[in-house]
């Protein structure tokens, strides 16, 4: 039965946000505390039956280039927050949550860490060996025997019902000190102030929960972590495509003239049209794509 209280703060005031084309879903804001997420939560067995018949995320045939810079972007953002951070760990046991092909796993793995990868879809663990040469299984979090020194969860807390006990089962799955890095879609963004129920963020029915840089606070926190850091840094930023450079290319075709316009026009919006617009992004949480946070398991005093 449908838990009709918020999975947040456990008020029972809901605004109507948006009507989904199946019904009775509907996406709901919290009066209480502001939290949007889909209202009823779909049945477990659908969301499971939706997630082990979908394609695996992030696999587009066996492109090894694009596969080796998605690593080493995906790497150079962990880098970046452990750093940041002065993360006490640097290597020992990894896990990423919603591994898809095994990209974060690779990532950790470069960097030193024993890592392996939780996901459900039945077709993960075959990709992730062959691309990767990293382990991959169907496992809960809560079936793993603790002292993670680094736990990452990239775009899965939006699937996940009740997101504040699913954070207090990652706590107790960590090391003191160790960190936590994930990301979510961004309510907040450009993409659903332009597109609505057709977003990225509000994906149906599987973006359960929709996050501000507030509510994915308050979750992290009341699942007893210290957050770190919520933000945008690249490639999570504020992303705009007019089609101006692809319109000059099919135009007047790929000449020297034409791609010394496209270069020019790409490092226009690379260093004069982003930076206002990610600093806007960054100070207020409007905008940009998805929001990146590092939360820690602070150590418990003598």
């Amino acid at each position: 039965m449908q838990d009709e209280r918020c999975p947040i703060c456990r008020g029972i005031g809901f605004a109507v946000k948006y009507h989904h084309e199946v019904e009775p879903y509907k996406t709901v804001q919290c009066i209480e505390c502001g939290f949007v997420f889909l209202y009823p939560y779909p049945s477990d067995a659908l969301i499971d039956r939706y997630n082990r018949s979908d394609d695996v995320y992030g696999y587009f045939g066996e492109n090894a280039e694009h596969y080796g810079r998605a690593v080493r972007d995906r790497g150079g953002l962990i880098q970046n927050l452990l750093d940041r951070h002065q993360a006490r760990f640097r290597s020992g046991a990894a896990v990423d949550v919603g591994a898809g092909i095994g990209i974060a796993v690779a990532a950790m793995k470069a960097h030193g860490f024993d890592a392996i990868g939780l996901e459900t879809n039945p077709n993960s663990p075959a990709i992730g060996k062959k691309l990767f040469d990293v382990q991959i299984v169907d496992r809960q979090l809560d079936a793993l025997s603790g002292d993670l020194k680094l736990l990452t969860i990239f775009e899965v807390l939006e699937h996940i019902k009740y997101p504040v006990q699913f954070v207090s089962v990652a706590k107790q799955q960590l090391a003191e000190g160790a960190l936590m890095i994930g990301s979510v879609p961004n309510y907040n963004g450009i993409g659903r102030y332009l597109h609505g129920t057709r977003s990225i963020a509000l994906i149906f029915p599987v973006h359960l929960n929709q996050f501000t840089k507030a509510s994915l606070r308050r979750t992290l926190m009341q699942g007893g972590l210290e957050v770190l850091y919520i933000g945008f840094p690249p490639p999570y930023g504020v992303s705009l495509t007019l089609g101006a450079r692809k319109y000059l290319m099919n135009r007047f075709g790929s000449n020297s003239a034409t791609r010394a316009l496209v270069t020019a026009l790409t490092a226009l919006k690379k260093y004069v049209l982003y930076p206002p617009l990610n600093l806007f992004a960054e100070t207020t949480g409007l905008l940009g794509h998805g929001l990146v946070f590092a939360a820690r398991k602070a150590a418990v005093d003598p």
